[in-house]
């Protein structure tokens, strides 16, 4: 009865796929010069391959443990804030690592996208924000000009004038700033 041996891999001395016959000395007179170079390039790609195949693995644990470390490190530090009632910029700063705010893309309807993105800390990048756009100037309630009594637009809770008013009445505020000026530089005189 002929007894074989696996043949071991020289870098990681696991079994390979192939055995060898224990009289290889035998064999070796018999098998010929062609047959040894196709077999001697079956076994280095399979060990190429069984490398490439290693160093995937490899980087795949080191990445998922990497992520896994980071998230117990989010989690613990999280823990901190439980309860929080209020966002501050301490708390910003300890659990977000950076906000990315992309431009501006106003639609033809008239609504606004802008997309960010939020780096936590020891996460990266956990996930997209939903934000629901709306027409800000749309959202205030129409007001009536002190100056000329038309119906406009704010864009702010505390505007007064419309636009056309609005630049007559700063000149006129700048004007009457300067004379005042000038008036209690004369006072000291």
């Amino acid at each position: 009865m002929e007894r074989y041996h696996w043949i071991f891999c020289p870098i990681c001395e696991n079994k390979t796929r192939m055995k060898i016959r224990e009289d290889t000395d035998k064999v070796m007179e018999r098998i010929t010069e062609r047959n040894f170079e196709m077999m001697s390039g079956k076994y280095q790609k399979e060990q190429l391959e069984i490398e490439a195949r290693l160093r995937e693995v490899t980087e795949t644990l080191n990445e998922s443990y990497e992520k896994s470390q980071g998230i117990r490190d989010f989690l613990s530090l999280i823990r901190n804030y439980q309860g929080l009632k209020e966002l501050d910029a301490t708390v910003v700063n300890a659990l977000i690592d950076k906000i990315l705010v992309s431009e501006r893309e106003k639609s033809a309807d008239g609504t606004v996208k802008q997309e960010i993105k939020i780096y936590y800390k020891f996460i990266g990048f956990f996930g997209e924000l939903h934000i629901t756009p709306t027409k800000r100037r749309t959202a205030l309630p129409a007001k009536h000009c002190t100056v000329c009594g038309v119906e406009y637009v704010s864009g702010s809770g505390v505007s007064k004038f419309c636009p056309k008013c609005r630049e007559k009445v700063r000149k006129a505020q700048g004007i009457e700033t300067k004379r005042r000026s000038r008036e209690r530089k004369r006072q000291l005189y």
